[in-house]
């Protein structure tokens, strides 16, 4: 039996709520709608958090914290949250398992017969080894985590609202990818050893495919593959290191997608190509090429005029990069493009920008100032950068991310404009240092106009806060 992966528009599902908060998830999670049912309807089975490790969280349908225990059943409205080197596992039955990987988070909704699970960031591995039963339905939004049938195995990532990879390690699945204004589908099935890229962007429905091997198997999966899983999928092929390129070239390789890399004898990495980079592993020891064994350390990266993004943890944990160069064709930095990159100083212009997504620059300590574009509907991407001590977000974006700034140690005063309508969860959360928050608009504004996802952190609430009139 095969598993339906389908991406379409979660309206239909929330049209009978009018909660401002089921709208504002809508608004900002809406595109991607990943189904994983059997055959008939029926009533929807539980999901239960069997066991967890590290920090989590579970909140309510009122966004109460719950104490977090074994076998506690989600039901819906309910939330839950990963944090960093943390783990949580849930099932249905002994059968059917499904993992969060760290800094992951989901919440479950009912909708009639359907219990549905929107994983709004990170990753969510699952293996079911038996088929749902008949009245079994299960639906699992934008993100993380997948429920699947028979013989189906492998995880799901969310990058955005608008993009996800789906990993199949074994069974089969059929993507789709839906505008939700236009009606316009893109479909394809994605087999063991096989992953898709799946997005929406700019109304143009899109899946990329390509094999993995068992080297991108993030970390947080390896541990619940048995021998005859890991066996299914191919040893990593590295591209052949070529030498007598230049002076100073040392290594080449492709990059999935179409476009081309070389590395020199200085460190400085240069990608070439037309379209989109492809994403990595958020999390463990599959990284891209460029930093096999042997390499010379990239410290400065360049990219070429006719690449559109950066692809998700491309570069991730370079603690070498000092200088990043983009040309005005890109437009996406993906989740956790930049992450961890402890000896970045400064940021390109970004002004050409559309989209920074969770994580892109977390961990970047040397970071102590950045210029956020005014374009951008929502600033995200930068926990953890403890080098900051003041950020000024521009008039015209509406929304800041959930930990967009958490553990931002040094941050002692933010400017957020009018134009801000949604703060999300814990969005400077950790930031001990913060004493001083001005807004544009007025005490009534900021506390009837803005959506705060969970309430003001306890940052914000001991900060001083500064209005315009």
């Amino acid at each position: 039996m095969d598993m339906i992966v389908c991406l379409r528009s979660i309206h239909d599902l929330f049209a009978h709520s009018n909660t401002q908060a089921v709208r504002r998830i809508f608004l900002t999670a809406a595109i991607l709608l990943l189904v994983l049912a059997a055959c008939g309807g029926g009533q929807a089975a539980s999901i239960r958090l069997a066991r967890s490790e590290g920090g989590v969280q579970v909140t309510d349908d009122k966004g109460k914290a719950l104490t977090v225990r074994e076998d506690l059943l989600l039901y819906g409205g309910y939330g839950a949250a990963t944090e960093a080197a943390s783990y949580a596992w849930m099932d249905l039955d002994s059968a059917k398992l499904a993992k969060m990987d760290e800094s992951s988070q989901i919440a479950v909704w009912e909708a009639g017969q359907l219990l549905d699970i929107s994983v709004e960031a990170g990753s969510l591995f699952f293996h079911v080894t038996e088929p749902l039963e008949p009245e079994e339905t299960m639906t699992i939004r934008s993100s993380n985590m997948a429920v699947g049938i028979r013989g189906t195995c492998g995880w799901v990532r969310v990058d955005s609202p608008a993009c996800m990879a789906v990993y199949i390690i074994e069974g089969t699945v059929t993507c789709t990818v839906q505008d939700p204004d236009t009606g316009e589908e893109a479909r394809d099935t994605v087999t063991g050893g096989e992953m898709a890229l799946l997005r929406l962007e700019e109304g143009v429905c899109q899946i990329d495919k390509a094999g993995f091997t068992l080297a991108e198997v993030p970390s947080f999966v390896l541990p619940e593959l048995d021998e005859d899983l890991l066996a299914v999928l191919p040893e990593e092929t590295l591209p052949p290191i070529m030498m007598g390129l230049g002076a100073e070239a040392v290594a080449s390789g492709s990059c999935p997608l179409d476009l081309t890399w070389t590395l020199d004898t200085d460190g400085v990495l240069t990608i070439s190509g037309e379209g989109r980079m492809m994403g990595y592993a958020l999390a463990g020891d599959s990284r891209a090429d460029w930093f096999r064994e042997g390499l010379p350390p990239v410290r400065t990266v360049v990219i070429k005029e006719g690449v559109t993004s950066i692809g998700g943890a491309a570069f991730r944990d370079c603690a070498t990069l000092t200088d990043i160069i983009l040309p005005e064709s890109v437009t996406l930095i993906e989740a956790g493009a930049f992450a961890n990159c402890t000896a970045l100083k400064a940021l390109p212009l970004l002004d050409h920008v559309q989209d920074i997504q969770t994580n892109a620059f977390l961990g970047c300590t040397s970071l102590d100032n950045i210029a956020i574009p005014a374009h951008l509907y929502r600033v995200d991407g930068f926990s953890g950068c403890t080098g900051l001590t003041s950020v000024a977000i521009p008039e015209g974006v509406e929304e800041i991310g959930g930990w967009a700034f958490a553990d931002c140690t040094s941050l002692q005063e933010v400017y957020i404009p009018k134009s801000v309508t949604f703060i999300g969860q814990e969005a400077f959360a950790g930031c001990d240092s913060l004493r001083d928050v001005y807004y544009g608009g007025t005490k009534s504004e900021f506390y009837g106009d803005i959506w705060f996802e969970y309430g003001l952190d306890d940052s914000m609430k001991s900060a001083t806060i500064h209005y315009a009139e």
